[in-house]
């Protein structure tokens, strides 16, 4: 369920930002655009799935033995996204000192290849998520790339709007205010 702006501040106070703002503008008067919704929204489905892929792989690959292939689900994930015709890849960052930290970065993607994936990965993600939270996963999915294509509708009408709405409160998106993403293994 969509939180709004009032109750959203005095849950938080800082609606996700560092600094104060230039302008002090009301919640009530900012539009986002669909570009930068389908932008934010996609960013957390996506690290949501690479962080419960990872905690996956991290209790799969405590039981493997020397020689067995390890990280076998994050591999069918990045397969997967490359499957589509997405140049995708995870990888380890840096510290300062050039040595490699244990957290993962993954490529950044643009408006057209999050539109390909928002399309083509649900029905993939069966292949590399928790058999308990895959078909919960891919709602989620759907339901926004419904919902996107309703907004980005350049035949938009008031009835319409008034359905992507209701359409927007009924989408669970609890995930979009966590810090931290636990998956159920």
């Amino acid at each position: 369920m969509l939180v709004s702006g009032a109750k959203f501040t005095k849950m938080t106070g800082n609606f996700g930002c560092i600094h104060e703002p230039l302008l002090n503008i009301p919640l009530t008067r900012v539009i986002p655009d669909e570009l930068h919704l389908l932008l934010r929204i996609t960013d957390k489905l996506l690290k949501n799935i690479i962080d419960e892929v990872l905690e996956r792989d991290a209790v799969e690959n405590f039981v493997k033995t020397r020689g067995q292939p390890k990280g076998i689900y994050l591999t069918r994930l990045v397969k997967a996204i490359n499957d589509l015709g997405i140049s995708f890849s995870v990888w380890n960052k840096k510290n300062a000192d050039g040595s490699e930290s244990q957290v993962k970065e993954f490529t950044s993607l643009v408006g057209s290849q999050k539109k390909n994936l928002l399309s083509g990965l649900p029905s993939r993600l069966h292949q590399f998520l928790c058999p308990n939270t895959s078909a919960t996963v891919k709602q989620l999915w759907v339901d926004f790339g419904h919902l996107y294509d309703k907004i980005s509708d350049f035949n938009l009408t008031n009835t319409s709007a008034h359905d992507i709405f209701l359409d927007a409160n009924g989408l669970d998106l609890t995930f979009l205010f966590s810090t931290r993403y636990s998956p159920r293994v």
